[in-house]
């Protein structure tokens, strides 16, 4: 486990450095995780994902650092990053994720349709465009902003494809599906590079605030197209 420290210097500067790498031998269990932490007088602030087996009151981290009487006060702070994330999952397109990940499952996974996939796009010669689809990965919910953004530039081969295969998807004569599609792909690639933008080294609550803020007031055409839909 991976322990970081950030900190103030007597200049007002804040540091982020690594602290310790403790050793987890046999579970990850909560318990595990505090009894690894060798931090009792030290332990000013935590900062979570708030996730349940973080901040459990009673057998989540938090709550056994609690109740332990050994450790003094602390504050706790939650992560943006993963708040974002869930707050991404509420869009209400589930149609449009549905049948993309249907589509890319099918060639993606299976040799037999991944290779012939590929061949097709090479016969197009398609110089400026990617040459492949990606995986999708659930855990990480807004990487599947790189497969949106793959699938919505190779939607022509994928057209031929899918045509030589024999398989029909009606959504491709939807024009309302196609226009939700562009729209998702564009708000994703969005939330992609804000999510970048909150991670790294030294960063304090104000830089990671003006960043969403900053976020919020650049995105009044998507939030338009919203209030259109509804």
């Amino acid at each position: 486990m991976a322990v970081f420290v950030r900190y103030v210097t007597s200049s007002v500067l804040v540091k982020e450095e690594l602290l310790d790498l403790a050793e987890l031998k046999d579970t990850t269990r909560r318990i595990d995780l505090k009894e690894a932490l060798d931090t009792k007088n030290k332990l000013v602030s935590v900062t979570t994902d708030g996730a349940t087996a973080m901040v459990g009151k009673h057998i989540g981290l938090m709550g056994l650092l609690n109740s332990d009487p050994t450790y003094p006060e602390f504050i706790l702070v939650y992560c943006v990053v993963p708040r974002k994330h869930l707050a991404a999952k509420n869009f209400n397109f589930s149609i449009v994720f549905k049948s993309v990940l249907e589509i890319v499952n099918y060639i993606q996974p299976n040799a037999k349709n991944h290779r012939p996939f590929k061949n097709v796009i090479s016969e197009l010669d398609l110089a400026d465009k990617s040459s492949d689809l990606p995986f999708y990965c659930a855990v990480s919910w807004l990487s599947s902003s790189d497969v949106f953004y793959r699938f919505v530039e190779l939607l022509e081969p994928i057209k031929c494809f899918l045509l030589e295969k024999q398989k029909t998807f009606e959504i491709f004569d939807d024009v309302n599906f196609l226009h939700n599609l562009s729209f998702l792909t564009d708000v994703m690639q969005h939330l992609q590079n804000l999510n970048l933008l909150l991670q790294g080294k030294e960063k304090n609550i104000s830089d990671l605030a003006q960043t969403i803020f900053s976020f919020q007031n650049c995105s009044i055409s998507e939030r338009s197209y919203l209030l259109i839909l509804e």
